[in-house]
C-alpha cells in the first residue's frame, strides 16, 4: 500500500478524534497521537519487513482505539453519566419514585374501572403502557440529575456525612426477592423462629430524601410529564345527582395549577437543605410548619372559594356530619366525601403545623440548656 494511503487513513482517524476534543487540547493532542500512530506503524511495518496493507494499518489504529474513546481520555471530567458512587442512590431513586408510580397507576385503574369509563381490560392495558412510560421518563430524570451531579466540583454532602441512624428510609431496598422469603418463611410450629426486625427509625435526612423522590414524581404526574391513564384531573369523567365532578375537577385543576408546582419545588428545595444539613432541626420545624400551613390554606381555599365551595360547604356542624354520614354509607354521596377529605386536610395541618411548631420549642430549649442559655435561634451560643 502506498504511503499516501497509509496517510489518509491516519488522517481520517485524527479528524474524528480532533472533532471530539476541546478547542485548547486539539493541536497538542493530534499532535501526540500522530507521533504514537507513527511510531507503532513503523514498528509494525519493521517487524514484517515491508510495507503495510490497509487491514494492517487499519489493526493498528484499531488498538490504538475507537476515536471517540480516545477522545475521552483527554477530555476533563468523569467518563461516565452515572459512576459508582452516585450508582446506589440513582437505582435507589428509581426504585422509590418507580413503588410510588405504580401506587398511582393502581389508583388510577380502579378509578376508571369503578367510573364505567372503558373496559377494564383496555383500562389495564393502557394503566400498564402509561406505567412503563412513567419509568422510562423517571429513568431519564434520575439520569440527568446523577450526570449534573457526577460534573460537580465538590460532591453532595451527604454522599459522605452521614449516620447510621440517618439510614431507615433505605431499608425497604433490601431483599429484592422478598417474594422468595416470604414462601420460605416456616410456619407457626415449625423451623426456626423468625428473627426480630427493628422497625426503622424516621430520620431527617432519610425522610427529607424520601420527600424528594416522592414530590418529583407527583410533579412530574401534574404537568403530565408522564401520564397515567385516568388519573390525572383533567382526564376524570364523573356526573352524579346532576353534578359534573370532572368539569368541577378541571376548573380547580386550572386554577391551582402553578401553585402547586410552586409548592412542590419548595418542598423540594426545602428536603433538600435537610439533607444536606441534617443538623438544623430548627429551620427543619419551621419549614414543616410552613407547609403544612400551606395545606391548611388549600383546604380552606376549597372549603370557601373554589368551585367546589357551593357543593361542599356547610354552616353547621349539625350539618357536616349529617354530610359525612350520607357521603360514607351506601349508595355514597360524592358531594359529602369531598367535603370529609378537604375536612381532614384541614385538620391534619393544623395538627402538623402545631406538633412541628412544639418539637422546634422543645429543641430549641435543649440546645439552649446544653450550651448554658443563650440566643436559641443563632444556635443556643451562650451571651457574653
Amino acid at each position: 500500500m502506498s504511503a499516501g494511503t497509509t496517510a489518509a487513513l491516519v488522517e481520517r482517524y485524527l479528524k474524528v478524534v480532533a472533532a471530539h476534543l476541546p478547542a485548547d487540547q486539539r493541536d497538542d493532542v493530534v499532535a501526540e497521537l500522530r507521533d504514537e500512530i507513527d511510531s507503532r506503524l513503523e514498528a509494525r511495518a519493521a517487524e514484517l519487513g515491508r510495507a503495510l496493507q490497509a487491514d494492517e494499518v487499519e489493526a493498528v489504529l484499531r488498538e490504538i482505539g475507537h476515536p471517540l474513546s480516545v477522545a475521552a481520555r483527554y477530555r476533563p471530567g468523569p467518563r461516565h453519566v452515572v459512576g459508582p458512587e452516585l450508582y446506589p442512590y440513582w437505582r435507589f431513586a428509581i426504585r422509590a419514585g418507580g413503588i410510588v408510580l405504580l401506587v398511582l397507576t393502581a389508583l388510577g385503574l380502579v378509578a376508571r374501572v369503578v367510573s364505567g369509563e372503558v373496559d377494564p381490560g383496555m383500562a389495564l392495558g393502557q394503566s400498564i403502557a402509561g406505567l412503563f412510560s412513567g419509568v422510562i421518563t423517571l429513568i431519564g430524570f434520575a439520569t440527568l440529575a446523577a450526570y449534573i451531579f457526577e460534573r460537580q466540583s465538590e460532591r453532595p454532602r451527604w454522599l459522605h456525612d452521614w449516620r447510621v441512624k440517618d439510614l431507615g428510609i433505605y431499608e425497604f431496598g433490601v431483599g429484592e426477592d422478598w417474594l422468595d422469603s416470604l414462601a420460605a418463611r416456616p410456619k407457626d410450629g415449625g423451623g426456626a423462629a423468625p428473627s426480630a426486625r427493628v422497625a426503622p427509625r424516621r430520620t431527617t435526612t432519610g425522610e427529607a430524601l424520601g420527600n424528594i423522590v416522592a414530590w418529583a414524581v407527583v410533579l412530574l404526574w401534574w404537568t403530565t410529564a408522564f401520564r397515567i391513564p385516568g388519573l390525572h384531573p383533567t382526564e376524570w369523567v364523573y356526573v352524579r345527582d346532576g353534578v359534573d365532578w370532572g368539569a368541577l375537577s378541571r376548573d380547580v385543576f386550572a386554577l391551582v395549577y402553578w401553585p402547586v408546582i410552586a409548592f412542590g419545588g419548595a418542598r423540594i428545595a426545602f428536603d433538600l437543605g435537610r439533607a444536606l444539613w441534617p443538623s438544623a432541626r430548627i429551620y427543619a420545624g419551621l419549614g414543616e410548619a410552613a407547609f403544612a400551613a400551606g395545606r391548611v390554606a388549600l383546604a380552606l381555599w376549597l372549603w370557601f372559594a373554589s368551585p367546589l365551595s357551593v357543593h361542599i360547604a356547610v354552616d353547621s356542624l349539625d350539618a357536616f356530619i349529617d354530610r359525612a354520614v350520607d357521603g360514607w354509607t351506601p349508595p355514597f354521596d360524592t358531594a359529602g366525601i369531598v367535603m370529609s377529605v378537604v375536612a381532614l386536610v384541614a385538620v391534619e395541618g393544623v395538627l402538623a403545623a402545631l406538633g412541628a411548631l412544639a418539637r422546634t420549642g422543645r429543641r430549641g430549649a435543649r440546645r439552649a440548656a446544653r450550651r448554658g442559655g443563650g440566643n436559641v435561634w443563632s444556635g443556643g451560643r451562650p451571651r457574653p
